[in-house]
């Protein structure tokens, strides 16, 4: 029997198709961070994302082409509530630099100490996988490196901006901390937030200190 155009597309139990399909699209995302995060991406499948996500693989292919389209949204999720989170943190410290450089230091590993799964897949799971995916490590990288640089060129208006110069040293600085993230991550979070927090702040505060100098 042909289905009646205008049922088509019709609410079920009050729930839209749409609203039906974002919630599977987003336990499928939850799965992605949770399994991706245990066994890693190398060695996870499409069946055993689906068995996490409690769905079939039919409606696995509805929302992503595959694993790879998965993690990368998963990537892009994740690297917004960090960049949310420490916005939000430093909000209320304007104009502190000191204090500026705790509150987003903090915000950002508390963050990967209370989601380890999450913090493997930022940190080691979304390394080697394609050039597409590489390229899209290094684009959100240079964002994070841009909204630094937009941090301590709002400290220091009075400074002449160096567009290459403080792309260069926004860029050092992001490496250094993911660096530091990803040796604390491989330790198993051996170091508590306090030391990270304290370890990496004086590169912030260094650089900030020598921005602060005036021009020779």
């Amino acid at each position: 029997m042909t289905a009646n155009p205008t049922t088509r597309g019709r609410a079920y139990r009050g729930v839209s198709i749409e609203q039906r399909r974002a919630e599977r699209r987003e336990k499928l995302i939850q799965a992605g961070i949770t399994v991706f995060g245990s066994t890693g991406f190398q060695g996870t499948t499409v069946r055993a994302l689906c068995a996490e996500a409690g769905l079939t693989e039919r409606y696995f292919y509805e929302s992503f082409s595959n694993s790879e389209a998965l993690l990368r949204t998963i990537y892009l999720r994740l690297t917004d509530q960090i960049r949310e989170r420490v916005s939000q943190a430093i909000s209320g410290q304007q104009g502190q630099p000191d204090a500026m450089a705790d509150a987003a230091l903090r915000s950002y590993f508390e963050f990967l100490h209370e989601h380890p799964a999450a913090a493997r897949v930022i940190m080691t799971e979304i390394m080697g996988v394609s050039a597409e995916v590489d390229a899209l490590y290094r684009r959100v990288m240079n964002e994070f490196a841009g909204f630094l640089l937009t941090v301590f060129r709002g400290l220091h208006p009075e400074r002449p901006a160096h567009p290459v110069q403080d792309a260069l040293i926004a860029t050092g600085m992001i490496g250094a901390l993911v660096n530091m993230a990803m040796r604390w991550l491989l330790n198993d979070f051996k170091e508590s937030v306090t030391d990270m927090v304290t370890a990496s702040r004086f590169i912030l505060i260094a650089v900030n200190n020598q921005l602060a100098l005036p021009e020779p």
